[in-house]
């Protein structure tokens, strides 16, 4: 659970989101994050990396992430 103190919301993360934030924590690209869940789960790269975007994306509207 975290709390992103500038909006007041809470945000749960489970599964492959939680892992793709433990990933966050050393700089890559969101092709470098894709093909590492896409290796981990045994899903599709394609799949993995539409997810992944989409994902990120959400993060980054919700002010949880930028983009470097």
């Amino acid at each position: 659970m975290m709390l992103v103190l500038s909006t007041g919301m809470y945000h749960s993360l489970s599964g492959v989101a939680a892992r793709i934030w433990e990933l966050l924590e050393t700089p890559a690209t969101a092709g470098e994050l894709s093909a590492r869940i896409a290796d981990e789960y045994g899903v599709s790269l394609d799949r993995c990396r539409a997810d992944t975007d989409a994902f990120l994306a959400d993060l980054m509207r919700a002010g949880l992430v930028e983009h470097a």
